[in-house]
């Protein structure tokens, strides 16, 4: 499903994060988003998915229009977002961190607990098969009754990405997944971003690296000071002159 941002602006105090910033994000596809430090990606973010409320302009779903719902209601229509640094929970082990993150489930209500057993177990057999798909997805069976917090930085980023999968999105706002990962690593989760993509999700990647742009974006944003400075395939992107000022350094040849 399409997600669209309008023109949207973004304050806090006296200062302008975003500017009249647009994108488009089309399912199927791995759009990128660059710029500087403080250039406004992570509030793009938190604009999207409702963590804050912009100022002026329009968030679309598809047809619909996400403007009056929160955070948790956006989650439900789809936006799916991760952070830079995972948020897990560390004392959890990894499977249980998946079914955490499974959203609304059967089993965490007590009406149905203790009325509904049957359908209770099924839900939970469920929840259980899907967190296994995961696991094995993202080749990380062996790790599935580990601690979280035992999780290298490239386990975290990856058990992270298995966590939004364990929610039904329509669109995926990943932010940073390759930072900290090992080349190894990193190629591994590349290739799953991509079949993400390709299973009729739109995905959205922040990331510094411009190899991964590269190879994993069809289309890029390019963000500095709040404002949207171009936008096209990774090579337009890369070999615009006020990109290349603004954030890759004069020195940058692509």
């Amino acid at each position: 499903m399409q997600l669209r941002v309008e023109r949207v602006d973004k304050s806090f105090g006296g200062l302008k994060v975003l500017s009249d910033v647009s994108i488009e994000v089309q399912e199927g596809y791995v759009t990128g988003l660059i710029g500087p430090n403080g250039s406004g990606k992570t509030t793009l973010y938190n604009v999207i998915c409702g963590i804050h409320e912009h100022d002026r302009g329009s968030i679309y779903l598809g047809d619909e229009c996400l403007d009056k719902y929160l955070f948790h209601e956006r989650s439900q229509k789809g936006i799916i977002r991760t952070f830079q640094i995972p948020k897990l929970a560390k004392t959890l082990s990894v499977l249980d961190n998946l079914l955490f993150a499974g959203g609304d489930q059967s089993t965490e209500r007590l009406g149905y607990v203790l009325f509904r057993v049957r359908q209770t177990r099924a839900d939970l057999q469920l929840q259980l098969g899907q967190a296994e798909n995961v696991l094995a997805e993202l080749g990380m069976h062996h790790l599935r009754d580990e601690y979280a917090g035992n999780l290298s930085g490239g386990q975290a980023k990856l058990l992270s990405l298995g966590m939004s999968l364990m929610r039904d999105g329509s669109v995926y706002l990943l932010d940073e997944p390759m930072a900290g990962v090992n080349p190894a690593l990193a190629e591994f989760l590349l290739e799953r971003i991509g079949r993400l993509a390709q299973s009729g999700k739109a995905v959205v990647i922040v990331e510094h690296r411009m190899e991964v742009i590269s190879n994993v974006c069809e289309r890029v944003y390019a963000l500095h000071l709040g404002e949207t400075i171009c936008q096209g395939s990774p090579t337009e992107v890369m070999q615009d002159e006020f990109v290349r000022r603004a954030y890759l350094g004069l020195d940058y040849r692509g």
